[in-house]
């Protein structure tokens, strides 16, 4: 006796659409993930120049009260490292939550079992995602503190208005 809604599966079978289905997603993922990482570090370092223009005045009066140029870089530098770590452990905590409310749901639309990876594995994956922030956070601010540290503490506290 056949019944239309139940099939069979072979073990072989069931091998291969799993690694073809995992497969296909990693690969979107990695061009995804290739696309848009430049994207950011560019958008990243624009919006800390903005940050270092509007803060002209401020950069002006710290280096004519006697801040020197490496003060000043290690001062935006390290706001940036500290925003991107603060934003990549608010992104890290917010798409785990995601993925743990959504995990019956990516379970259904890939079609194989949802599993976590092991403690160990997470946590070298969260590590060198928070890593990576900081190190597009770092490159990316390179340049606009550089460009803050030297202006000249006049030239600075006059174009700040």
């Amino acid at each position: 006796m056949a019944i239309p809604e139940i099939s069979v599966l072979q073990p072989d079978d069931l091998l291969v659409k799993v690694q073809s289905n995992l497969a296909t997603t990693l690969r979107t993922l990695r061009s995804a993930s290739f696309a848009i990482w430049p994207v950011t570090a560019l958008l990243i370092g624009l919006v800390f120049a903005m940050a270092a223009n509007e803060r002209q005045r401020e950069i002006g009066i710290l280096r004519a009260m006697g801040a020197t140029r490496m003060f000043i870089f290690r001062m935006i530098l390290l706001e940036a490292l500290l925003v991107a770590g603060f934003g990549a452990l608010l992104g890290l905590m917010v798409s785990m939550g995601l993925i743990a409310g959504f995990s019956r749901l990516i379970a259904l639309s890939l079609e194989v079992p949802f599993y976590w990876p092991s403690a160990g594995n997470l946590a070298v994956l969260l590590f060198f995602s928070m890593c990576l922030a900081l190190l597009t956070a770092a490159a990316s601010a390179l340049f606009p503190a550089f460009q803050a540290s030297y202006k000249e503490p006049y030239e600075a506290i006059r174009r700040g208005e």
